[in-house]
């Protein structure tokens, strides 16, 4: 994980494929292929990340909440945010 550039404050491994989510205080998510070691996603937060969760059943959904409140719904694979709410 040598791309993050601040503490990394959570890890969560998705329920069905290999990946790995990172959350950092640098304000990124960080959605790596556990095969390869490689990145493969990166989003962007309003502040540090302080939590993350896999969709149970749909394995490229996961939720991640920061520092100010914001939670975000997140999709990988076609690169978008699905949408972010203010707690």
């Amino acid at each position: 994980m040598a791309e993050n550039e601040s503490e990394i404050r959570m890890v969560s491994f998705s329920p069905k494929d290999n990946f790995l989510a990172s959350g950092a205080l640098d304000q990124t998510i960080r959605i790596w292929d556990c095969d390869t070691g490689q990145q493969i996603q990166v989003f962007y937060a309003a502040s540090g990340i302080w939590g993350l969760a896999w969709h149970p059943t749909e394995s490229n959904l996961f939720a991640a909440g920061d520092a100010v409140g914001y939670l975000y719904f997140l999709k990988i694979h076609n690169r978008e945010k699905v949408n972010a709410e203010e707690e």
